[in-house]
């Protein structure tokens, strides 16, 4: 049967007597709902896209704000950055001067500060690129200042405060960045300069220098500043290792010949007498506790390994064996010699004398049996985190194998470290503890070391400086070098 209206609908009934043509439905009345109900959906997302897009303007000037802002602050690191690039980082003042920094640092002044950056505080910056500007201003106030006798320690605080913004756009963006940067006035420690050559030189020598020896720089992640190489003809390497020997040795000397052979074996706790000290290795110790390491005669071998908790310290000379355990954590150490072993409820000074070479410097590992064998191509650490070695040699300080400390990470094949402080010192002064007289002085890589050498140390050497043995070596040196140039 054939209807005039949806079968579907409900509640209709036909009459008899109604005419074919006449009949109806409720089909316009659903059409009338559905377009009303369409018509409420498109305007509902024509309001929702207009609220997207004033979120996502607003979102995008946000973000525009961020970047002009973060672009003053960038801005004022730049011109702080290309200052200290083109200052002298190394200058000699007189004791006059020295006097003069400490003065106004302690009375909280930065006029020592903006003399070295040539500009006065607070430093402002105004841009403007592509319709956005940004203004930095930088001030500067001393933060901290420590005395280390020879020399005082200054941290100053530079604040760069940045302001970004629009055009027509009344809102502002405002950042800060802290900063601190250090300054060293008087005798300052040479580990404290990464690359000084004790020769003056023009900058296009300087340039010839370091590609004639292949020196690259690198930069350690976040340090912000660039390392630069420093050059001089003020004696800035120490003429010999005085405040050394009296602080391993636990003794008081004024000058070079105030020691003698009757003076070193009563620190060594030998036996009275005119006669030279014999070889070997001697650990330090008095009634008031343990001082550094004396060695007398070449050193054919010396071993820094890790195990555990404890530092070792291993030295060979002609067939004796010595070994240094010391537990920086518990304050114990244990020394073995050819005549038996002592043991101390306390740590050693981290001062190492050899009065001659070391043949071979490395590091090494403990195995199983508690065997110690030196490194060969693996680059495992060999100084326990914290500790602080400082080895001086009168003649010749030879680097075998890798010889760097726990915490160095890589990032794509090259070393990094967090702490810019070195945790070994090495220093051949070319001059004997004893008499004074001149010997070889350099710090030399062997040619048997493999092809690419991690060094975490502050190399200082007199006479003939760094020498690298065997051809196609990488140095990698994490720390610093202080030599002459002749």
């Amino acid at each position: 049967m054939n209807y005039g209206c949806i079968p579907k609908t409900r509640g209709f009934q036909r009459k008899d007597d109604q005419p074919p043509g006449d009949r109806r439905g409720f089909i316009s009345m659903i059409a009338v709902v559905i377009s009303v109900a369409f018509s409420i959906m498109g305007l509902g997302m024509l309001f929702l896209s207009q609220i997207h897009l004033k979120a996502s303007a607003a979102r995008e000037r946000s973000m525009i704000l961020d970047y002009a802002s973060e672009n003053g602050i960038k801005r004022g690191l730049q011109e702080l950055a290309e200052a200290l690039d083109t200052a002298d980082r190394l200058i000699e003042i007189s004791d006059e001067r020295l006097e003069e920094i400490r003065f106004e640092a302690n009375a909280g002044g930065t006029g020592t500060l903006e003399d070295q950056l040539g500009w006065a505080f607070p430093r402002f910056v105004r841009e403007t690129r592509g319709g956005i500007s940004w203004e930095s201003t930088m001030t500067g106030r001393m933060d901290r200042l420590e005395e280390h006798g020879d020399f005082c320690e200054t941290d100053y605080l530079l604040q760069i405060e940045s302001q970004g913004g629009l055009p027509a756009y009344r809102p502002k963006r405002v950042s800060q960045c802290d900063s601190i940067l250090k300054v060293l006035a008087g005798r300052i420690p040479i580990p404290s300069i990464p690359l000084l050559i004790n020769k003056k030189m023009s900058e296009d020598e300087e340039a010839d220098f370091l590609k004639s020896n292949g020196i690259i720089l690198r930069e350690n992640p976040g340090d912000g500043l660039s390392t630069k190489l420093e050059t001089g003809e003020s004696p800035v390497i120490p003429e010999d290792a005085l405040p050394l020997l009296a602080r391993a040795l636990k003794i008081e000397l004024t000058g070079p010949e105030d020691l003698d052979n009757r003076i070193l074996r009563s620190a060594l706790g030998l036996e009275a007498s005119d006669e030279p000290v014999p070889e070997g290795v001697y650990l330090i110790k008095d009634s008031l506790g343990l001082g550094g390491i004396f060695v007398q005669g070449d050193a054919d071998e010396m071993i820094a390994a890790i195990d555990g908790d404890n530092q070792i310290l291993r030295f060979r000379m002609g067939s004796g064996e010595w070994t240094l355990l010391f537990n920086p954590a518990q304050g114990t150490s244990t020394f073995m010699t050819p005549e038996g072993d002592s043991s101390f409820d306390e740590a050693p000074e981290g001062i190492i004398l050899v009065n001659g070479k070391i043949g071979a410097l490395g590091g090494g590992t403990v195995d199983s049996s508690g065997e110690i064998n030196p490194l060969e191509d693996e680059a495992v650490p060999s100084l326990l985190a914290g500790v602080q070695l400082t080895i001086v040699a009168s003649e010749s300080i030879t680097i075998s194998t890798h010889l760097f400390s726990q915490g160095v990470r890589w990032r794509e094949g090259i070393p990094y470290i967090k702490d810019p402080g070195s945790p070994l010192i090495l220093y051949s002064t070319g001059k004997d503890f004893l008499d004074g007289s001149e010997r070889e002085g350099r710090i030399a890589v062997d040619e048997r070391s493999p092809a690419t050498l991690t060094v975490q140390a502050s190399l200082i050497a007199k006479d003939q400086g760094l020498i690298l043995g065997g051809g196609g070596k990488i140095i990698e040196l994490l720390g610093g070098v202080r030599a002459e140039k002749k």
